[in-house]
């Protein structure tokens, strides 16, 4: 009986973490399209990684081109 009362449990706290972090994931996903670009003086774009060949990769290449767009619209 005792096993299986800590395998309940287990499952629970998994499922809730599980859930927990759909609800974060959803909400920093929601919060990033909601936000509005400020003028500024600088863009700061955090890196990802460059390959050898000196090809970023394909999320640094994403952030690379958003920030080209946000530059070019006077950001």
């Amino acid at each position: 009986m005792g096993l299986r009362w800590f395998m309940r449990i287990m499952l629970f706290i998994s499922v809730a973490c599980i859930i927990l972090l759909i609800t974060i994931l959803i909400k920093v996903y929601n919060q990033g399209k909601e936000a509005t670009p400020e003028k500024s003086d600088v863009i700061l774009l955090l890196g990802c990684k460059v390959r050898d060949e000196g090809v970023p990769s394909l999320l640094l290449e994403y952030r690379l081109e958003r920030a080209l767009e946000l530059y070019n619209q006077g950001y």
